[in-house]
C-alpha cells in the first residue's frame, strides 16, 4: 500500500507542476454515476433521443469490460484556452474561435508522459469519452457546475481540458462528493440571457441539451430551420455563455494557439468538405487542430459564419 501511496503522490506532484488539478476516487463509484444518468433520464431531464443517438454509444459504465484490473479513477483538469482560427476570404480575414477543450493533443501528451514516468506499463487506461467526465470532475471535487452545465475549476474557469484514467492502483484516497453548483450562479443570469437557443432555464438545473447550439454544430446533420444564421459564433461549439460568465473574466479573449488558412486553402475547404483535394500543408493544420476527420463539419460551420 505504501508503494501505491508514494506512486500517487509523485503523480499528483508532477501534475501540479504543470498546473493541473487532480482527484482520485474508488472504482465503485462508477455504478453511482450510471445510476445518476438513469435517474436524469427517467425524470426527463435528459432528452432520451439525444442520449440514445449521441451518448449511449460512447458511455461504457461496465468498467470491467474496458479494464478488468481497474481499482481507482484519476480525474485531471489541465489548463486549455480557446484557439483562434483565421480564414482569408474574398480579400478579408475572418477570425473564428474554437472553444476550450477541443484542441488538446499537447495537453494530453504532457499528462500521459507523467503517467508513463510513474506507472508500470499497462497499469492505466484512458477513459476519454467512455464516461461523463464533467460529472466525474464535479463529483470528485475538482470542479463545480455552472448554471450552463459547464464544469468550472477554480483558477481555470471553464478554460481547461478534462482527462480521466482507470488505474490499477488500490488507494485509501476516495474523493467523492455530492453535485455542487457555483454559488454565483444562484443570482447570476448572464448565460440565460445570452443563450441564443434558450436551452438554459431558470426553473431546472440541467440545460435542454437537445436545443444547445453546440449539439447541432458538432453533428453532421443539417441545421434545423429554427436555428438563425446570426446565432453561429464559433467554428465548432458555442462560446456565448462562456464569454459572459464572470468566472471566465481572466480568460475571455485569450487564445492558446492561432491557425491561419490563406484564401486558396479557404476556398478548397468550402468547396471540398473533405480531405480530398486539400494540400498536405492544409491537412497538417487540420491534424494539429485535431479535426482531420471532421472537415465536413468545419466547412459547414465556416459557411454559417460567413456573413
Amino acid at each position: 500500500m505504501q508503494k501505491n501511496i508514494d506512486c500517487l503522490e509523485n503523480i499528483l506532484s508532477d501534475l501540479n507542476s504543470i498546473s493541473c488539478n487532480a482527484a482520485i476516487f474508488s472504482i465503485v463509484h462508477i455504478k453511482e454515476v450510471q445510476d445518476d444518468i438513469e435517474y436524469f433520464l427517467s425524470k426527463g431531464f435528459i432528452d432520451k433521443n439525444l442520449y440514445k443517438d449521441d451518448l449511449e454509444i460512447y458511455f461504457k459504465f461496465d468498467w470491467e469490460k474496458v479494464y478488468k484490473k481497474a481499482k481507482s479513477v484519476l480525474i485531471i483538469s489541465i489548463p486549455n484556452l480557446a484557439a483562434c482560427v483565421y480564414f482569408d476570404i474574398k480579400g478579408n480575414t475572418l477570425k473564428t474561435v474554437i472553444p476550450p477543450t477541443y484542441i488538446y493533443k499537447k495537453a494530453e501528451e504532457k499528462v500521459k508522459n507523467i503517467l508513463n514516468k510513474n506507472l508500470p506499463s499497462g497499469s492505466y487506461v484512458d477513459i476519454k469519452n467512455m464516461l461523463p467526465l464533467k460529472l466525474l470532475a464535479v463529483k470528485s471535487g475538482i470542479g463545480k457546475y455552472g448554471r450552463n452545465n459547464i464544469c468550472y475549476v477554480e483558477g481555470m474557469g471553464s478554460h481547461f481540458r478534462l482527462m480521466g484514467f482507470y488505474l490499477n492502483i488500490q488507494t485509501k484516497v476516495d474523493s467523492w462528493n455530492d453535485l455542487r453548483m457555483l454559488k454565483r450562479c444562484k443570482t447570476c443570469t448572464n448565460c440565460i440571457k445570452i443563450c441564443p437557443t434558450k436551452c438554459i432555464a431558470k426553473d431546472r438545473f440541467l440545460i435542454r441539451a437537445e436545443r444547445c447550439l453546440t449539439y447541432f454544430n458538432e453533428s453532421e446533420k443539417n441545421f434545423p430551420s429554427w436555428i438563425k444564421k446570426e446565432w453561429h459564433n464559433a467554428l465548432v461549439g458555442c462560446m456565448k455563455c462562456q464569454e459572459v460568465c464572470p468566472e471566465n473574466k481572466n480568460f475571455t479573449g485569450k487564445s492558446e494557439v492561432d491557425f491561419y488558412f490563406n484564401e486558396i486553402e479557404t476556398t478548397k475547404i468550402l468547396k471540398n468538405k473533405s480531405l480530398a483535394g486539400l494540400e498536405d500543408k492544409t491537412i497538417k493544420k487540420f491534424q494539429d487542430l485535431g479535426f482531420e476527420n471532421d472537415i465536413f463539419i468545419i466547412s459547414r460551420n465556416l459557411e454559417a459564419l460567413i456573413k
